[in-house]
């Protein structure tokens, strides 16, 4: 049997090359993905439309891109998917009374956490397509909770009005 060309043996190499950098990019992605929490979908009666928009939004949200989120909220979501978001609610409820010496409230506590809510539906949001926005959202709504279901996961539930 005779050796491949000089050519063959190039081609067979950079796609060697090119398969490598792909697996590179995909382990780095998904050890990325897995310091953050993981996002459930709960559709309930959503139309298949804006099912499936939502659903490749979600696929959308990248965590670890600084351009989406504020890096102090990356730096929380971080310590939620180690600690789970009762775990970040009692942590900020020490911090906040070390630092000013009074008890913090539950509507202190709703409002640190609905800031993690709404900044999360936002980017959702974002990646809606307006034509889905516009047509689906009048009948439906999407509502974004953290550490509802599962302690260090975000829960994003369709519902129809």
């Amino acid at each position: 049997m005779s050796k491949p060309s000089r050519k063959k043996q190039q081609r067979r190499d950079k796609r060697k090359k090119s398969g490598l950098i792909r697996r590179k990019r995909f382990a780095s992605r998904k050890s990325a993905a897995q310091q953050f929490p993981q996002i459930e979908l709960e559709l309930g009666d959503a139309p298949p439309p804006l099912a499936n928009a939502i659903q490749q939004a979600i696929r959308r949200i990248r965590f670890e891109n600084e351009r989406l989120f504020p890096p102090d909220t990356l730096a929380v979501l971080q310590i939620a998917r180690r600690i789970g978001f009762s775990g970040v609610r009692t942590d900020y409820r020490n911090m906040v009374r070390d630092r000013q010496q009074k008890s913090v409230t539950q509507s202190d506590l709703a409002e640190f956490m609905l800031g993690f809510d709404r900044e999360i539906a936002r980017i959702l949001f974002s990646f809606l397509p307006q034509e889905v926005r516009r047509t689906y959202l009048t009948s439906s709504f999407v509502m974004v909770s953290c550490g509802v279901r599962s302690d260090d996961g975000i829960l994003v539930q369709v519902c129809s009005l």
